[in-house]
Parts: structure tokens; C-alpha cells; sequence
């Protein structure tokens, strides 16, 4: 599973850059890095792979609307399993205060040092349109520096439906590369050459997004946070 973010896509390279990453910092602030050693929600450090421990049992009262959500998502083994299940930030917050769940312990102590990857996929927009570039430095003042590292897997030209003699990201090499880095956040900007060119299928265009989501979903460990601009 992956946790799906749509970012509506902004005209200007830099304003369609801070979109994304405010959208991202709105939806998706349960999966930001955080230090390792902090004991509260606020401070803890939740991320797509963060491992979660669950108290034994269903603590919530039988017969309630939350005894049937805590039965859905209890043994969730990450963040973004948990959201999956119907988790909502509301009962990850209620449960990790009274102890319900808690984030496991990492058995590799330079986790925290590491940082997060992000993988922009897409056509010539993301290979030369420079935002993978305007993201990295953005999150560079924001968050920290080394604390997200932005790979630019863009390839000219790519569509995201199959279409004969075009060429097709999902069936490209730079997205089996993409795939291979096993990132934590994969960043998904096509359909501009579907829509644009006379032999393009724009009406296929969800469709293709979808099954590229599919095999990121399937192909990348701790389900990762996928976000479409």
C-alpha cells in the first residue's frame, strides 16, 4: 500500500514547487522525519516506514464506531499501513497518547541521520523544468539541510499512457531506476505530452497514473507516500 496525495498543479515552476510542498506539509506532516528520541506525537518521528508496536487487545468500547476502526487498523506495521486501514490522524494521535501504539525502535541507530529520499518522476517537465532542483532547496530551508534528498528521474518525451512508437515512463528505464532508489516519497508529474500532442489519449491519462501507482506501491518496501501534480 502507499499513502496518495493530489497536489493540483500550478502554472510556474516555482509557485507549482511550494504548492507541492505545502500540500505535502498539510496532508502528509504525520510522515515527516522527526527526532528518534521524542516520546509525544507532536515530536515523534513519523514517516511512511515508521515501524508501529500495538497494546494488546481493543481498548475502545465494544459495539462503538472506534472499536470497529481500532479492529480495522490495529497491527497496521507502519504509519502509512495505518492510514490504509481507515486510520485517521485523529486516532493515531488519541492512541499514541494513552499508549495504545507506540513507534517501534529502530535496530540501525544512524536511521535518524539519514535522509529522507524523494523521487520525482515524470516527462520533460521534471527532467529540465528545474523543480526537482527548486524542491530540494526548498526543503533544504525549511526543514533542515541533508534532511530530504530530491532525485530527478525525469525522461523527455514520457507519457503516462502506452502509446506505439512513444515512449511510455512506466516501461522506461528511468522508471525502473526510480523503483530501484527506494524512496520514502515518489512525486508523479505526467499527461502533459498525452494531452498535448494530436496522438495522444488524455482520456487514458488516469489510468496510466494509476497503474504506474500500482507498481510503486507494489515494487517499494514501507509503502511510501505517493503524491500526483
Amino acid at each position: 500500500g502507499c499513502a496518495l496525495v493530489v497536489s493540483p498543479r500550478v502554472m510556474g515552476l516555482s509557485d507549482s514547487c511550494h504548492s507541492l510542498v505545502d500540500c505535502w506539509l498539510t496532508c502528509c506532516s504525520g510522515y515527516m522525519k522527526r527526532p528518534a528520541s521524542s516520546t509525544n506525537l507532536q515530536d515523534a518521528r513519523f514517516e511512511p516506514s515508521s515501524k508501529l508496536e500495538w497494546h494488546d487487545g481493543n481498548p475502545k468500547d465494544a459495539g462503538s464506531k472506534a472499536f470497529e476502526r481500532y479492529a480495522a487498523y490495529r497491527g497496521a506495521r507502519t504509519v502509512a499501513a495505518f492510514y490504509d486501514r481507515g486510520g485517521t490522524a485523529s486516532d493515531l494521535k488519541h492512541d499514541f497518547a494513552r499508549g495504545f501504539v507506540r513507534i517501534a525502535s529502530s535496530s540501525k541507530p544512524s536511521d535518524s541521520d539519514e535522509p529522507v529520499l524523494v523521487a520525482c518522476l515524470g516527462d520533460s517537465n521534471t527532467f529540465g523544468g528545474g523543480y526537482p532542483r527548486q524542491l530540494q532547496k526548498y526543503l533544504n530551508e525549511h526543514a533542515g539541510v541533508q534532511k530530504y534528498k530530491v532525485s530527478n528521474f525525469g525522461r523527455n518525451s514520457a507519457r503516462a499512457v502506452a502509446t506505439p512508437g512513444r515512449v511510455h515512463y512506466e516501461s522506461d528505464e528511468k522508471c525502473t531506476q526510480a523503483l530501484a532508489s527506494m524512496a520514502s516519497v515518489y512525486v508523479i508529474m505526467l499527461g502533459t505530452n498525452d494531452a498535448w500532442h494530436n496522438d495522444g489519449e488524455p482520456g487514458k491519462v488516469a489510468e496510466g497514473i494509476a497503474s504506474l501507482v500500482t507498481r510503486i506501491s507494489a515494487s517499494v518496501q514501507d509503502a511510501p507516500v505517493v503524491l500526483l501534480v
